[in-house]
C-alpha cells in the first residue's frame, strides 16, 4: 500500500503548495527539521485512495521532512470521521502487521516511512498527543560491581554467556575466574525508581532490603547473595514503566552541583574539555540550546566505531574520534557538566537489541531529558528500558545472562 501512495507521490513530487495545513503540520516539527517536499493529492486521487484504503477520505497530504539525520516521508490521511479513520488505520495495520509506522488521532491517520527506525519513532512521537506508558516485565541475573576494569565488562559478560551454555567447560570457568580478578564485586545495587504518571517501578529481589530510596533511585542491599565461581549472582524480577520522548520531572528540585562536578570518568574540568566546550557553545546562551549543540557535536564528530562494549576514556575518545555507546555518552556527559548542565547516565537495554548506555541531562522547568549520543535527537523511544542509574561514571553491574523482557501493559 505504501508503494501505491509513493507512486502517486513521486508523480507529483515537483509540486510545492503552501497552505494553512502545511503551517499546522510544521508546528509539530523541531526547529532543525524542515519540510523538503509537500503535496496535496487531487480530489480524484483522494477518491481513488478512499477505495483502496477502505474508508472515506477527505484529503491526503504527502510530506518529505529533512531531519538533518535523514529524510522521512509522512503521509497524512484526513478522514470524514473517526469511524472512517479507524477503517483506514486497520487497513494500514493489516499491511504492516504492526502499529509502529502508523498513528491514529481522532479522524486523522498518519503513516511514517524512513530507513532509520529511530527517526520514524521520533517523528511519530511528535504527532502522538497522548503518549502511552509502557510497562516492561524484566528478569535479570546480575553481578553487582563496586570497582571494575571497564574494558573487560563486555568480555566478562560474554564469558558468562558461554558459561551458561557449557558450565562444565574448564577453560571457560578459568577464563571467568581470571577476568573477574580485575573486578571488585558488591552486594548493593541502585536501580532507577521513577514514577511515570501513577506507575511506580517494582523490584523483587530475594534476601534484599531497601538501603536508600528517593523519587529517582532505590538502592538494595542483598544479604548473602548466591555465589557462583566466586562471583555474586543476584536474580531480579522487575516491572519498569517507560513513557517515550517525555522528560522526567523529579518531585524535588535537583541540586545542580551534584551532577555538574567532574569525576574520574567525566573530567569536565580538564583544559581540553573546557576549550572544546567554549568552541562548541560560542554564542549559545540557553541550556536547551547548549544541550542541542553538544548533542549535535558528539553525533557529528565522534564516529560510532571500535570494539563492542568499549570504554576508552573521554580524552582518548576525543583524540581518536571514535567510540561505542558508552564512549559517546561519556563525552556528552562530560561536555554537559563542563557547560554547567547537570548530567548522568543510565545503564539499560534496548528491547529486541542489546544492552545500552544513554544519558540524562537536567534542564530547569523541563526536567531530566533522556539523550542518546549515538542518535541525533533528544529523547528516547519506549524500547529503551532503564535499569541502573550511573551518577559518577562507575559501572554498577555486569549481566550474568541476557535479560528476559516482555511488554505486559499499555496505559
Amino acid at each position: 500500500m505504501f508503494q501505491l501512495i509513493a507512486l502517486i507521490f513521486l508523480f507529483v513530487l515537483g509540486i510545492n503548495l503552501l497552505t494553512s495545513g502545511q503551517s499546522v503540520f510544521k508546528e509539530n516539527l523541531p526547529e532543525d527539521w524542515s519540510i523538503h517536499k509537500y503535496v496535496i493529492l487531487s480530489a480524484d486521487q483522494v477518491s481513488d485512495f478512499s477505495k483502496k484504503l477502505g474508508g472515506q477520505i477527505s484529503s491526503l497530504e504527502n510530506y518529505v521532512i529533512d531531519t538533518t539525520a535523514g529524510l522521512i516521508q509522512i503521509n497524512v490521511v484526513q478522514c470524514e470521521n473517526e469511524r472512517e479513520a479507524e477503517k483506514v488505520y486497520n487497513t494500514f495495520l493489516s499491511i504492516y502487521q504492526s502499529p509502529e509506522a502508523i498513528l491514529m488521532d481522532m479522524n486523522r491517520v498518519y503513516e511514517f516511512k524512513a530507513d532509520n527506525t529511530f527517526i520514524m519513532k521520533k517523528a511519530k512521537s511528535l504527532f502522538d498527543k497522548i503518549k502511552e506508558v509502557i510497562v516492561w516485565d524484566v528478569k535479570l541475573k546480575i553481578a553487582p560491581v563496586k570497582k571494575s576494569s571497564d574494558m573487560e565488562v563486555n568480555t566478562l559478560f560474554n564469558l558468562f554467556l558461554d558459561y551458561q551454555k557449557n558450565k562444565e567447560n574448564s577453560k571457560i570457568r578459568e577464563n571467568i575466574i581470571q577476568v573477574s580478578k580485575k573486578f571488585e564485586f558488591d552486594n548493593t545495587i541502585t536501580f532507577c525508581n521513577r514514577f511515570i504518571e501513577d506507575i511506580k517501578p517494582d523490584y523483587q529481589i530475594s534476601n534484599a532490603m531497601i538501603k536508600r530510596e528517593t523519587s529517582a533511585l532505590i538502592t538494595f542491599e542483598v544479604k548473602d547473595p548466591e555465589d557462583e565461581l566466586g562471583i555474586p549472582k543476584v536474580e531480579v524480577n522487575a516491572f519498569i514503566p517507560v513513557k517515550p520522548f517525555t522528560p522526567y520531572t523529579p518531585l524535588k528540585q535537583v541540586d545542580g552541583d551534584d551532577y555538574a562536578r567532574p569525576t574520574g570518568y567525566w573530567p569536565s574540568n580538564h583544559h581540553k574539555i573546557l576549550d572544546l566546550r567554549d568552541n562548541i557553545l560560542k554564542g549559545i546562551d540557553t541550556p536547551i540550546e547548549k544541550l542541542n549543540a553538544i548533542q549535535d557535536w558528539v553525533c557529528l564528530n565522534i564516529k560510532y566505531d571500535g570494539m563492542t562494549g568499549s570504554r576508552y576514556g573521554v580524552l582518548q575518545v576525543l583524540e581518536q574520534e571514535f567510540g561505542r555507546c558508552w564512549d559517546k555518552n561519556d563525552v556528552l556527559v562530560t561536555l554537559c557538566r563542563a557547560a554547567g548542565l547537570p548530567a548522568r547516565q543510565v545503564q539499560g537495554w534496548i528491547y529486541g537489541k542489546s544492552g545500552h548506555i544513554w544519558s540524562e541531562v537536567y534542564i530547569n522547568n523541563r526536567g531530566w531529558i533522556s539523550v542518546d549520543a549515538t542518535v541525533p535527537f533528544l529523547g528516547i523511544s519506549e524500547d529503551y528500558i532503564p535499569f541502573f542509574m550511573i551518577e559518577n561514571g562507575a559501572v554498577p553491574v555486569v549481566y550474568w545472562d541476557l535479560p528476559t523482557i516482555k511488554r505486559i501493559q499499555k496505559k
